[in-house]
């Protein structure tokens, strides 16, 4: 400002400095609100404003289609956890192409319910079960359709009755859960040793009693695995197999010992389930033949009942074990590694290492007796 009003040959006095000042900005704020209501102002606003009313516009609508796509996923999915729910409910299997993911052979879970929990309490744990699943997936149904179709309805009362009956299911499972494991908190054991007897240096055959149409599925409790078995006749009676061991015998004869163990609220009643195990072994000559599996009675809730074999072998002891006995084998003390479903069908010596394979002569010995 200075410099023009030198230019113009006017004095520069800090009047005139402020009264230039003034004029410029005068003019400026002038030239601002011209150009606001000039035509070039108002096409430039309506442009902007369209080109970001369009693009609001799409994004509505892809967030509004991601809506739709999830929300019919929800229902699709809810839909057929119920149907599959139903069917657990209606004949005791979910209606499920991945059952077998949860237990293998198609196990019927009301009746392994019926054997785990006391009878006297299973109708409130299978309804507060059944609500504990039932109701989130009502809730993933119901949103996936607020989702599709976009209404809006006041269901604050249904979601606050839904997640309060929801919560109490919760609480009354695991309260029942923490009876039946207090149920079960003491274990008490018996043992039975067995002398083989011998007559001739001839091998010993090992052999299982086996059930006809069983079928078989593994799982874990506790800190074991099981596997529990059932008559594909019968899917109510349930069989456990028990884990039989191969030891050496140090200057021992040849023995075997069975162990039973069962579970109570005290030692007195975890006694009494111990002796409802129902297992045993048979020899007759030198054919010892093992019970396949132990029943789980249909009267009494499963205590968890566990059998364990021991088989105590001397050194040069020769042995056979049958194709039929591999699924209850367990430690087989041998002399390199090897798979128990690679152990049946052969003959085996004990040696100061374990079990080696022995190449027996077998003529004038019927491996028949073992079948």
């Amino acid at each position: 400002t200075a410099e023009k009003l030198h230019m113009r040959g006017e004095n520069m006095t800090i009047a005139d400095i402020e009264k230039n000042i003034k004029n410029e900005y005068e003019y400026v704020k002038s030239s601002v609100h011209n150009y606001k209501n000039s035509r070039n102002y108002d096409q430039t606003r309506s442009f902007l404003n369209e080109f970001f009313s369009v693009i609001g516009q799409i994004i509505m609508v892809f967030f509004k289609i991601i809506g739709g796509i999830i929300g019919f996923t929800m229902i699709i999915v809810g839909l057929a956890l119920l149907i599959g729910l139903a069917g657990w409910v209606i004949v005791g299997e979910p209606f499920m192409p991945w059952n077998n993911i949860f237990i293998d052979n198609q196990l019927v879970y009301t009746d392994m319910i019926n054997t785990f929990l006391n009878p006297g309490t299973i109708w409130l744990f299978s309804i507060s079960l059944f609500l504990i699943i039932f109701i989130p997936l009502v809730a993933l149904v119901y949103t996936g359709l607020k989702l599709l179709l976009r209404f809006k309805i006041n269901d604050k009362p249904f979601a606050i009755i839904g997640f309060s009956l929801w919560f109490l299911s919760i609480i009354a499972v695991i309260l029942l859960s923490f009876t039946q494991v207090r149920n079960l908190s003491v274990s008490a054991r018996s043992v039975e040793n067995i002398n083989i007897q011998r007559t001739t240096n001839s091998p010993i055959y090992f052999d299982v009693d086996k059930i006809e149409n069983a079928k078989s599925s593994k799982f874990y409790i506790f800190d074991g695995e099981f596997s529990v078995t059932y008559d594909k006749n019968d899917k109510k009676s349930f069989y456990v197999h028990p884990e039989i061991d191969i030891h050496r015998s140090v200057n021992q004869p040849a023995t075997i010992e069975i162990e039973k163990t069962g579970r109570g609220l005290d030692y007195l009643k975890a006694e009494e389930n111990t002796q409802k195990i129902s297992y045993k072994c048979k020899q007759t000559d030198s054919l010892i033949k093992f019970d396949a599996y132990y029943p789980l009675l249909k009267e009494n809730v499963w205590a968890f009942p566990e059998v364990d074999v021991t088989i105590n072998i001397p050194d040069s002891t020769i042995i056979f074990i049958s194709e039929n006995m591999v699924e209850q084998l367990d430690y087989i003390e041998t002399t390199e590694y090897m798979p128990n479903r690679e152990l049946g069908g052969k003959y085996w010596i004990m040696t100061e290492s374990g079990l080696t394979e022995y190449k027996i002569n077998t003529i004038g010995i019927d491996k028949k007796q073992v079948n």
